[in-house]
């Protein structure tokens, strides 16, 4: 009897621990970095995946029957009001990326990107197609310039009064 009660008691406490843990925990999403952050307004804004097998955009020679490299990763960064920039990157032949852009304006954003490359053969990789992590960017008003000091007037040429020379 106690041998019975001591299983049901474990079946019951795997129970509750399974249903306790969310899906998918200990699982990572690709991840990208935005540095730096935050940033001034126009200064470069370097949008990059993270290093890790998990984190590239790459093609798979089983899926593909080609070398790693060339898919696309879409750029997307967004404010209150939409889309204020779209653009791409094409990764190299380990799946990695970047894209160096700007932001003219100060206030907060959003940076999302996508990886359109093959789906993945195993969950240790990250092919694709998939999103990463969107990342929060905060831009900044610049230091205005310094003024320029007014220049200075010339100095005015001394008036010399010249007297006539009389030679007699």
């Amino acid at each position: 009897m106690v041998r019975r009660m001591s299983l049901l008691v474990g079946v019951v406490v795997l129970a509750l621990a399974a249903w306790a843990v969310p899906s998918g925990a200990g699982e990572q999403n690709p991840q990208m970095s935005v540095t730096p952050n935050p940033v001034e307004e126009g200064a470069d804004i370097t949008i990059a995946n993270v290093s890790g097998a998990t984190h590239t955009c790459e093609s798979s020679d089983l899926q593909s029957g080609a070398e790693g490299g060339g898919n696309e990763v879409d750029v997307n960064i967004s404010d209150d009001g939409g889309v204020i920039f779209s653009g791409s990157a094409t990764t190299d032949a380990d799946g990695n990326w970047q894209l160096v852009t700007q932001i003219g304006e100060a206030g907060e954003y959003i940076v999302a990107a996508a990886c359109n490359g093959p789906a993945p053969s195993s969950a240790s990789e990250a092919f694709g197609p998939f999103e990463y992590d969107p990342v929060d960017l905060t831009v900044v008003a610049g230091e205005p310039a310094p003024p320029v000091p007014p220049v200075p007037p010339a100095p005015a040429a001394d008036a010399v009064t010249a007297a006539p020379a009389f030679t007699g």
